[in-house]
């Protein structure tokens, strides 16, 4: 039991995962591509691509968990701590100049192939504000760069993930859900880059005031 207190007491709070779960449901890239081949191929065929690109981006999340974990310690982090924020910031900057990607379904439903998969994987592992997100997320913790830690950050990335994609495509796989989506995408991506941009002064703050509390 005392060998799961340590990376438990380290994973990222309820406010990294419902800050993920806004960062998914932006209509960026990763969403994009998840509506876009829902609508094409329909949504059950589309389940392995959701789950690739689920995995990408955990991998991306692990993989963070892991280099600063392991490059940043004590003072370090103090000092860079307010780059947690600044970088939250950019993530809502970045979803305010979103535009919207017409996703067309095709008249015969196709198949998702091997290519696709790794298309999918590649946009969650390389997504910037997803890149972004989580290294503000790791800068602003204390943790150890374990391998326990990493897998628990793997694998609720890949749950929280999935189950957002999964949901948000199968009501985008419908015409009338994507034409209201659209009609609404200013408010959709004004409130989540809202999201940001809180958590991103909050992070900003906090940071600056652990530097001047250090000095």
């Amino acid at each position: 039991m005392n060998n799961l207190i340590g990376p438990l007491a380290s994973l990222p709070g309820l406010d990294f995962w419902l800050g993920y779960t806004a960062l998914i449901c932006v209509p960026g890239p990763n969403m994009m591509l998840a509506g876009a081949s829902a609508a094409a191929v329909g949504f059950r065929r589309a389940v392995p691509l959701i789950t690739a690109l689920a995995c990408g981006a955990a991998s991306l999340a692990a993989a963070l968990h892991l280099i600063i974990g392991a490059a940043l310690h004590g003072q370090v982090q103090v000092w860079l701590s307010p780059l947690s924020g600044a970088l939250m910031l950019l993530v809502g900057l970045r979803t305010f100049g979103l535009q919207w990607v017409c996703m067309h379904a095709r008249q015969e439903p196709g198949r998702v192939v091997k290519a696709d998969l790794a298309v999918a994987f590649a946009c969650g592992a390389t997504n910037p504000a997803t890149a972004m997100f989580f290294t503000a997320c790791f800068l602003a913790r204390s943790f150890e760069p374990d391998p326990l830690s990493c897998g628990l950050i793997f694998g609720g990335t890949v749950l929280c993930c999935l189950a957002v994609l999964s949901a948000a495509t199968a009501l985008l796989s419908t015409r009338k859900v994507r034409s209201l989506v659209e009609r609404n995408f200013a408010a959709i991506k004004v409130s989540c880059a809202t999201v940001f941009l809180v958590i991103g002064v909050v992070a900003l703050w906090s940071g600056l005031h652990r530097i001047a509390a250090h000095v």
